[in-house]
């Protein structure tokens, strides 16, 4: 489905019809929620899968890959690098979020090791393994620690994203059976923002107090 279509879909369940011009929810407010909406579909996913198959897992249909990302040097240890995610990967399990990195120069690549956070800060203490790249997620930053000179390579990621959230004619990136998911959630939130009182009066006192 085109991300668009989804918020004329979700547009039409909160008006009723197709909104006028001046309506007060825009697409790009829409928009941000369908992107949460997905995270919650993702969710649903892997914990369905937990249930189903005793085992937690992502649909591939959640999944977008990245490609070309450039890489910086991070700190005056010429051992350690950063690079800068698209988005901030969905919260779940440990690696599903964001379970592939890869570095291409080329033909040359290398596939990223990842570490948590505990992994991290004792792996601080070791020498570094030669010819690998270990990595750290932390937002929307990864960390590098490598042997290699990384700032000639640049990223390749896999991750849970909806795609390109800045082009409403792009394809959203989500199995069509969790539509509904995001659909719903969505029109929930909005029809939440459009029940709270509007305060158009500027007499110091919140219209939330007024209705008491």
């Amino acid at each position: 489905m085109v991300r668009g279509a989804l918020i004329e879909s979700i547009l039409m369940a909160i008006y009723g019809q197709k909104p006028t011009d001046d309506a007060e929810i825009s697409d790009n407010l829409v928009n941000m929620y369908i992107d949460e909406g997905i995270a919650v579909a993702a969710q649903k996913c892997y914990n369905g899968n937990i249930q189903l198959d005793g085992i937690g897992y992502v649909n591939n249909g959640f999944y977008s890959t990245f490609s070309g990302i450039s890489i910086s040097q991070d700190g005056t240890d010429n051992l350690t690098y950063k690079l800068t995610l698209p988005q901030v990967p969905v919260g779940i399990g440990s690696s599903y979020g964001l379970p592939e990195l890869r570095f291409r120069n080329g033909s040359t690549s290398f596939t990223g090791i990842p570490l948590t956070m505990n992994q991290w800060a004792y792996y601080e203490g070791m020498p570094i393994i030669p010819n690998k790249i270990l990595y750290l997620q932390e937002g929307s930053s990864v960390r590098m620690k490598s042997t290699m000179l990384l700032t000639a390579f640049t990223g390749t990621v896999k991750l849970i994203s909806g795609g390109d959230s800045t082009d409403l004619n792009s394809t959203l990136n989500v199995p069509p059976d969790y539509i509904p998911i995001i659909r719903d959630y969505a029109v929930g939130k909005l029809l939440a923002e459009r029940s709270v009182p509007q305060d158009n009066i500027n007499d110091g006192t919140d219209e939330n107090l007024k209705q008491l």
